[in-house]
């Protein structure tokens, strides 16, 4: 069939119908192309540093990976690619759901629906930022802010860290299969709870259930009668110790103490928990170890009974159930930012630590830190403190002096350095038994659950570090990640919505002559270019 047109002027004009309506159908396509590549998850990499581009080393990192992930976001796509500080990470995680069978990305927004992310909070009314990256699996999740993708210095992004942060935490949350365990430490006395056996505590089942709130298996391992703390274990909790453990020959590896057995779980980037009150006996030894982690118990009763809360029992103010005081944002900076959520909340519940002990910090820890070995150091911080009118009273009734509040509750902290990267290892201790007993954690009235759902959130974040080559991590090399060649965030924008005349902006924040280049190519010279050919061809024929 042979397409007829009509002649004259009548043709010319159709002509130029169909040149315009071809121009707009070009217009079209060129508008709708960035869209159609998001819904594919098809975006191209514009930039120099291939920042949408994914390393070989990750994705073989990941090849393994044989449990599912989930990886939310808290905003919706749009303000995710519109915003260059989420961008970059949003578009290599859904790579990454591209290139993983176990990997799913998923967005909510935080902003209409605050409850979406409940199950990320570590506390009610605590906040969560819509920038934030959430990576979960098998109840257990790790939070990051859109800044931790990035490396700076002097103020400013310098490298782009992504590829290995969002590695590291689905390792972190994706190692122990069958795990990862608290263990109760059995054997000398101790108070447990392990579902069905007989021996437990069925006061602590509430601290059980917050143990698996936090994607822990919970159960005993009686230290004594194995060679060394399980491999599956990432939090080892002594209640109530009755008997001391022997420190043994420190010397002779061929007789492992409890102890040293300690110490050599403590060096694998794991945590303890110590729960003692003021009516336990002294056990030198084991005190003696956690001295050598800034902490010492003491052998007093700690009362305020103005600032208590009355007896639940008998009503009357004995000055036993103390509402315990939070860390000092600047003073006790590591403890405050285990639970700063909830500290700096307007008005913090309050946290109930009945029947306490006095702890206080050992002398050798006087200027912190304290170097253990090279690249190795240790320091100790209060976590909570007795109200300002608080004693603490031996036995014979004496008092223990203090310069300030009496200590109710400390964590010593061991940091390495490695490889650029800090790993670290947690003793959490506690003077009150009680303050995690069911009758505390269960009422809605305390804030123990909360807040020991925070101190747990730390000390069991069983980090594992992706290799080194993962995203050109080389922290001599540049700084970690991928070096910004071109194009540098500020860390006074880095909130701002980064706005551009197209929607290339969707798959690449491009340098200015990148984006006139583009703007050039795709719009000025087919809206300019078609009808200036079509009249050169009309001109042709008439001139025939």
């Amino acid at each position: 069939m042979k397409l007829s047109l009509p002649r004259g002027k009548r043709r010319n004009a159709v002509t130029l119908s169909l040149v315009v309506l071809l121009a707009l159908l070009l217009l079209a396509g060129n508008l709708l192309l960035p869209y159609a590549l998001r819904r594919a998850n098809a975006y191209i990499d514009l930039t120099p540093e291939g920042l949408y581009t994914l390393t070989d080393a990750l994705k073989e990192e990941l090849s393994a990976l044989s449990q599912d992930v989930e990886i939310v976001f808290l905003a919706d796509e749009d303000l995710l690619l519109d915003a260059e500080l989420t961008r970059y990470t949003y578009v290599m995680c859904r790579a990454l759901e591209k290139e993983n069978e176990h990997i799913t990305v998923k967005t909510v927004n935080l902003a209409k629906n605050p409850s979406a992310a409940d199950d990320f909070r570590v506390a009610k009314g605590t906040e969560l930022a819509t920038s934030d990256v959430v990576v979960h699996s098998a109840g257990r999740y790790k939070v990051l802010s859109a800044a931790s993708f990035f490396t700076t210095e002097n103020n400013e992004y310098v490298s782009y860290n992504g590829e290995y942060r969002i590695a590291t935490a689905i390792l972190s949350v994706t190692t122990y299969a069958n795990g990862p365990y608290a263990y109760f430490a059995t054997g000398h006395g101790e108070r447990y709870y392990v579902k069905g056996d007989a021996g437990s505590d069925p006061s602590l089942s509430a601290f059980a259930a917050l143990l698996e709130d936090a994607g822990l298996r919970v159960g005993k391992v009686d230290l004594d009668a194995v060679d060394a703390v399980p491999e599956d274990c990432v939090l080892l909790i002594f209640l109530d110790t009755a008997e001391d453990y022997s420190a043994g020959d420190l010397t002779d590896y061929h007789a492992p103490s409890v102890l040293k057995k300690l110490d050599k779980y403590l060096y694998g980037k794991k945590s303890v928990m110590v729960f003692r009150d003021a009516l336990d006996a002294p056990l030198p030894d084991f005190e003696e170890y956690l001295a050598q982690w800034g902490i010492r118990f003491t052998s007093t009763h700690v009362t305020s009974p103005e600032e208590a809360l009355a007896d639940s029992v008998s009503g009357e103010k004995n000055g036993n159930r103390l509402v315990a005081s939070y860390p000092d944002a600047d003073a006790d900076a590591p403890a405050y930012a285990m639970v700063k959520d909830i500290a700096s909340m307007i008005t913090p519940p309050k946290m109930v630590i009945a029947n306490a002990a006095a702890l206080q910090k050992d002398p050798s820890f006087a200027k912190m830190p304290i170097y253990t070995a090279t690249g190795t150091s240790r320091s100790v911080c209060p976590v909570f403190y007795a109200g300002e009118k608080g004693i603490a009273t031996y036995a014979d009734g004496t008092r223990l002096p203090t310069a300030d509040r009496h200590i109710l509750a400390m964590v010593g902290m061991e940091a390495r350095l490695k490889n650029g990267e800090h790993t670290y290892s947690y003793v959490f201790a506690a003077g009150s038994t009680e303050m995690i007993a069911n009758e505390y954690l269960l009422d809605g009235a305390f804030g123990n659950g909360d807040v020991m759902a925070a101190v747990l959130r730390t000390i069991t974040r069983t980090d594992v570090y992706a290799s080194g080559e993962v995203g050109g991590f080389d922290l001599n090399a540049n700084y970690g990640g991928k070096l910004f060649e071109e194009t540098h965030l500020s860390t006074e924008g880095k909130n701002e919505i980064f706005l551009s005349l197209t929607e290339w902006r969707d798959y690449a924040q491009l340098t200015p002559a990148r984006v006139t280049v583009v703007c050039v190519c795709l719009f000025a010279i087919p809206l300019v270019g078609m009808p200036l050919l079509a009249s050169a061809v009309l001109r042709r024929r008439k001139n025939k």
